[in-house]
């Protein structure tokens, strides 16, 4: 990403396709990443500008944490517009 205006579709490792944009939530840069079924996610909080690699990895291991939380709770991962 070259500014938190730009957004990116990313794959995870699991073939999920995301939108990845930064969004003001609750007054803090939060990640957002929404699935090709439109589920919005807030990720982690924004610290600085990152390159695809670098997202790509970020995407990753807050995935596999949601999916893993997720099954731990026995329901999916709760989404912003829930």
């Amino acid at each position: 990403m070259t500014s938190i205006q730009d957004s990116y579709i990313l794959t995870a490792l699991d073939r999920t396709v995301f939108l990845c944009s930064v969004e003001i939530i609750e007054s803090e840069l939060q990640w957002v990443f929404v699935t090709g079924a439109h589920a919005r996610y807030a990720g982690p909080r924004w610290t600085r500008v990152l390159s695809e690699p670098e997202l790509r990895a970020l995407l990753n291991d807050w995935w596999q944490w949601a999916k893993e939380l997720s099954h731990l709770l026995g329901n999916r991962a709760d989404t912003i517009d829930r």
